[in-house]
């Protein structure tokens, strides 16, 4: 499935600010992968921390064809060792046994309060603010996650938006629809310089 985007947000982000407005015409709806398994959702999103989408993908498929599949006993019976084999760090490969501990935990997350989350999920050493606003998006599909911490929107702020300033500003101001405004930005990262200085100047 795929992140859900409604004829309401995409009406409201085009009334909201010009430069959304022609970016969100300039580019097919995106099609954000949501997860609803919530270990998956973590593994996948721990997995791709500080590494490009490509080099996840890569691993993430190793590690499915190691283990036969992405669950909390498969991945505990493969251990840290054949992990690190596959090329992943050590330090993921720990987390991903530490999140396999909490198996009958995670689950519970999906019909939890938001506070509760952040605080279960950071309390998992290796699991910070940026893997915590994936899972968010990616499992609980929230539409409140805009994150100022993700490189890929970082850049397509600064590209779109032409400024160096506090970007925490723009974290509210797509409000209600943050989490669609943040898939229309990862999507602005695939245009070419000529259709960016379009949507930036009309």
């Amino acid at each position: 499935m795929s992140f859900p985007i409604t004829e309401d947000a995409i009406t409201h982000l085009k009334k909201l600010d010009p430069i959304m407005h022609r970016l969100i015409d300039s580019v097919d709806v995106p099609n954000e992968q949501t997860i609803d398994d919530p270990f998956y959702a973590l593994v996948d999103t721990i997995m791709g921390q500080q590494i490009s989408e490509h080099v996840k993908f890569i691993l993430m498929d190793r590690l499915k064809d190691k283990a036969g599949e992405i669950t909390p006993e498969a991945l505990s019976t493969l251990g840290k060792k054949e992990m690190h084999a596959l090329g992943i760090s050590k330090m993921k490969a720990d987390t991903f046994l530490r999140i396999a501990q909490m198996k009958d935990q995670l689950p519970t997350l999906k019909n939890k309060d938001l506070k509760t989350v952040r605080g279960t999920l950071k309390s998992i050493k290796g699991i910070g603010e940026w893997t915590i606003e994936m899972f968010m998006f990616v499992c609980l599909q929230n539409p409140h996650i805009l994150s100022i911490n993700d490189m890929g929107i970082k850049n397509a702020l600064k590209n779109l938006y032409e400024t160096d300033e506090n970007l925490e500003t723009f974290k509210d101001y797509f409000y209600p629809y943050e989490s669609v405004a943040a898939a229309y930005l990862w999507k602005s990262l695939e245009l070419d310089e000529a259709t960016l200085q379009t949507i930036r100047k009309g």
